[in-house]
């Protein structure tokens, strides 16, 4: 399934990838989990389940850029999701990097990313009424 350059904007999110990866029923027929190769990491499970491919796996670079667009979500914690996580693990092995503990790592940033966004809410309310 080649990269054919154009914008994608999913409607699976990724709390929708964190149940997938978690839900290996669901997967497509002979995928195989390997964090270490792009095609069998989360962001090949995802192209595969939604038959799109998002970017090409031979530019890291425009790589991860395009899984941050495509999730929405800052370069930082797409890089340390899809791509670094094995940096985390004793001897950083890649093969101690299961479906479940990136599936984990999707949920922790989500949750992060909703308390700052209520923080940031609560902060703007308090300090327009404050300031009116």
């Amino acid at each position: 399934m080649p990269y054919d350059g154009t914008e994608y904007r999913p409607t699976f999110t990724l709390a929708d990838l964190a149940a997938l990866l978690r839900d290996r029923s669901r997967w497509p027929k002979g995928f195989k989990w390997d964090y270490e190769d792009c095609e069998a990491c989360a962001i090949g499970l995802y192209m595969k389940y939604v038959g799109k491919s998002i970017f090409d796996f031979s530019n890291l670079a425009e790589a991860l850029a395009h899984t941050a667009q495509v999730f929405n979500m800052p370069q930082q914690h797409a890089k340390y999701i899809f791509f670094y996580l094995n940096e985390e693990m004793p001897g950083k092995y890649y093969e101690l990097v299961t479906p479940e503990v990136v599936a984990s790592a999707i949920d922790e940033y989500l949750i992060q990313s909703a308390l700052a966004n209520s923080l940031s809410s609560a902060l703007h309310t308090l300090l327009t009424t404050f300031l009116s």
